[in-house]
C-alpha cells in the first residue's frame, strides 16, 4: 500500500494545476460570444505544417513560436444550466482517422511526445490510438476560418454555394447542453467556441486546467511558467 501511495505522488509531481478561469456572461450580452478557438493555440507551434481548406481552396500555413508547452485538460464547469440560448459551448470534434490509422497506430508522435494510446483489440493484443496533437492535425479549418465560415451560415448577403460549403463545413459540431455541475473535459488541442447570453440570467462556469508538467513561456533567455504551476502533489 505504501509502495502504492508513493507511485501516486510520484505521478501527481508531474500533473500540474496550470489556470483556472471564472467565466461569466452577462443577461442579453449578444456581444458575449467567444470565437472559435484552441486553448492552446496561442502555443501552436513547432514549424508544423498543416493544410486547411479555405472554402475551396487548400492553402498550407506553417506556424513558429519559441514556446515551451505540455499537454494540457479543461474541465469546464457549468454553474448554472446551459444551452444554446445562453452561450453553451460548441465543439467541432476531432476528424476521423481511416480505419487502417487507428488499429495500426500509423501516426507521427505528437508534440506531447506520445506516439498514442493503447488499449484492448478484440482477439487480444493490442491496438494504438493516434495522439491528440495527430487527431488535431485532421481539422481542415483553422479557427478564423471557422468563424467566417460561421458568419457565412447566417449571412443574408451570401450565396447558396457559400451557405452550403459553410454548412457542410459546420455539419460535425456539437451544441454541448449542460446542467449546472456537469464537467466537460476538453483537450487542449479540441476546436470550440460559445455563443452569446440571450438570456435574463448570468450564465457561470469555471474552468481549472491540469497539465503534465508545467507550462512554459520562452521570453528570450529566459523560461517562466505561463500562469500556474502547482503540482498536484503539494495539494
Amino acid at each position: 500500500q505504501n509502495q502504492n501511495q508513493n507511485q501516486n505522488q510520484n505521478q501527481n509531481q508531474h500533473v500540474c494545476l496550470f489556470n483556472d478561469q471564472y467565466i461569466v456572461k452577462p443577461p442579453n450580452s449578444l456581444t458575449a460570444r467567444f470565437g472559435w478557438h484552441a486553448d492552446s493555440q496561442w502555443c501552436d507551434g513547432s514549424a508544423t505544417k498543416r493544410k486547411r481548406a479555405d472554402h475551396e481552396i487548400e492553402i498550407e500555413l506553417e506556424i513558429e513560436n519559441e514556446n515551451v508547452t505540455a499537454p494540457y485538460v479543461s474541465l469546464w464547469t457549468a454553474l448554472d444550466d446551459v444551452d444554446a440560448s445562453n452561450g453553451c459551448l460548441r465543439v467541432l470534434p476531432y476528424p476521423a482517422f481511416g480505419k487502417e490509422a487507428v488499429l495500426n497506430g500509423s501516426t507521427e508522435p505528437g508534440e506531447d511526445g506520445l506516439d498514442g494510446e493503447t488499449g484492448s483489440k478484440p482477439g487480444g493484443g493490442a491496438k494504438r490510438y493516434a495522439s491528440h496533437e495527430a487527431r488535431a492535425s485532421l481539422y481542415r479549418q483553422n479557427p478564423e476560418q471557422l468563424d467566417r465560415l460561421s458568419i457565412t451560415r447566417w449571412c443574408g448577403d451570401s450565396t447558396g454555394k457559400q451557405v452550403t460549403f459553410a454548412t457542410k463545413a459546420l455539419r460535425d459540431v456539437q451544441v454541448i447542453a449542460m446542467k449546472a455541475g456537469a464537467i466537460l473535459c476538453m483537450s487542449h488541442r479540441v476546436l470550440h467556441c460559445s455563443g452569446p447570453n440571450a438570456s435574463q440570467t448570468l450564465r457561470r462556469a469555471w474552468m481549472p486546467q491540469f497539465s503534465r508538467g508545467a507550462v512554459l513561456r520562452r521570453e528570450g533567455e529566459t523560461v517562466k511558467p505561463v500562469a500556474l504551476a502547482v503540482a498536484l502533489g503539494n495539494i
